[in-house]
């Protein structure tokens, strides 16, 4: 785990996204350009990667196909680079236009599964200047110095099903768990996202009517989001939850792919909204 602050604008727009898999034929470079060009074009428009920015399966992985890789001839670089400093290489290349809005990456399983040949993850952030966050890490959001809010950013997390019959019931099943995943892993984070599932989930601070006396008589009101304070414990109803989703297609005609046990997903990010140093909202960034 590893602790990264960074102080931002109180006004400012955050993309949480991963689990890229550059170098697979199953990657969606056009889908990861969008993005890209989404935070470049944006002001005041920052992000950070989840992990797995690599497909980084070896020929001794039960995972390979070598139909998979393509573009295993990447332009620019020697036919005798070894394959996985390639898709390090290209993604640097293609995230190197918003390296300075980076403040944030994280390590993946794929990513780590080399861990004999490197740390790409590591590699990769170091290359662009963006913090290397581990596989997990704590991220405090800062104005001159002045606390605004901390999210928790993590690779690692289970995959998340539901047996329910009817589809709504399903969803609601998988968000639920998502937070029972996730809330007990730190306390005082208003934002917590994982990767590694390639779902995009998110699930906002829950609405929940509560009572309280007064003199003249009971009043209502309503849990919103908390974003927290100084080592402040936040009540997990009052925080965003999310999955970053991801830029790996799980079915390409002509192709058997280790993907094809699960069920279709949408590709894509999530966009956070800041506003005087309050979350507004996260909300999904289909591409």
């Amino acid at each position: 785990m590893q602790r990264i602050e960074c102080d931002l604008p109180r006004n400012f727009e955050f993309v949480f996204l991963g689990d890229t898999h550059g170098g697979s034929a199953l990657t969606h470079y056009d889908g990861i350009q969008t993005i890209i060009e989404y935070i470049g074009t944006t002001k005041n428009c920052f992000w950070g990667h989840t992990g797995d920015w690599c497909e980084a399966v070896t020929t001794d992985d039960k995972r390979f196909n070598n139909d998979h890789y393509a573009n295993k001839d990447i332009k620019g670089q020697p036919k005798t680079t070894p394959i996985p400093l390639k898709q390090a290489n290209q993604m640097i290349e293609i995230f190197k236009p918003i390296k300075k809005k980076g403040i944030y990456g994280l390590g993946g399983n794929h990513d780590l599964k080399l861990h004999r040949f490197g740390n790409i993850a590591e590699y990769i952030c170091n290359t662009l200047g963006v913090p290397y966050g581990t596989r997990t890490a704590r991220i405090l959001f800062r104005n001159k110095g002045k606390f605004m809010f901390n999210a928790f950013v993590t690779h690692d997390i289970p995959m998340l099903r539901s047996n329910a019959k009817d589809y709504m019931q399903q969803q609601a099943n998988i968000k639920a768990s998502l937070k029972m995943k996730l809330y007990r892993r730190m306390g005082d984070c208003a934002v917590m996202v994982a990767g590694h599932i390639h779902q995009l989930l998110v699930v906002p601070p829950t609405p929940q009517l509560y009572l309280v006396d007064g003199q003249l008589g009971i009043k209502q009101h309503y849990l919103i989001g908390d974003m927290g304070g100084e080592g402040k414990f936040i009540n997990p109803d009052q925080r965003w939850y999310g999955c970053s989703g991801s830029t790996r297609k799980r079915f390409v005609d002509g192709l058997d792919d280790y993907s094809d046990i699960y069920d279709p997903n949408e590709l894509g990010c999530l966009i956070m909204t800041v506003h005087d140093g309050q979350i507004q909202g996260i909300r999904e960034f289909k591409v």
